[in-house]
């Protein structure tokens, strides 16, 4: 006589496949939420979701897992995608610029791994940073914060090739426009 609380054998094969299947559609992180969970749940009756920070309990884990799994909210320091030979091409999150460590932004970058064009939120306020091949500064747009090391409220810098301001265009905090031209030579070339 066949025991109740048995699936039937067909039952219990498409059951293990489903889960072998689950287990393999899995993603490092994914795998690292499960372990957590798994690990607070041996030893209480409820643990705080990483994710989502919800406590559960371990009769809606499974439950759990799946809504978290197909949340549409992705939660990570820093994102890096790459090309097809391996090489980040864009940063997003933590860009680690001196001076300011922490600054956070969108970063692409070229074949060799120099940064081309940034956006960050810098200490003083966020800017557009575009660099020539040279790896040198060619074009700075930027808002300054008020009581920031920037007098000026809006600005747009232009640089030469060795990375020298030529052109400066600035708003201060009274809304005066301030142009700077390091030369006001012409040329037809």
């Amino acid at each position: 006589m066949a025991d109740d609380r048995t699936p039937a054998p067909t039952h219990r094969a498409a059951a293990e496949r489903l889960h072998d299947d689950l287990l393999n559609e899995l993603t490092p992180a994914e795998w690292r939420l499960v372990v957590s969970l798994v690990e607070a749940l041996a030893t209480s009756d409820e643990a705080e979701c990483p994710v989502c920070r919800r406590q559960i309990d371990r009769v809606s884990l499974a439950e759990h897992l799946a809504s978290c799994r197909d949340s549409s909210v992705t939660r990570t320091r820093r994102l890096e995608v790459v090309d097809a030979n391996g090489r980040v091409r864009l940063l997003v999150g933590q860009l680690d610029h001196p001076p300011a460590p922490s600054t956070v932004g969108l970063a692409l970058l070229d074949e060799t791994g120099h940064e081309r064009a940034v956006l960050s939120l810098e200490p003083e306020g966020p800017q557009l940073e575009l660099t020539s091949q040279g790896h040198n500064t060619a074009v700075l747009l930027g808002v300054a914060d008020p009581g920031g090391e920037v007098d000026a409220n809006t600005y747009l810098v232009l640089f030469d090739h060795e990375a020298t301001p030529a052109a400066a265009w600035r708003v201060n905090a009274a809304g005066k426009l301030l142009v700077f031209a390091a030369s006001t030579e012409t040329s037809g070339t």
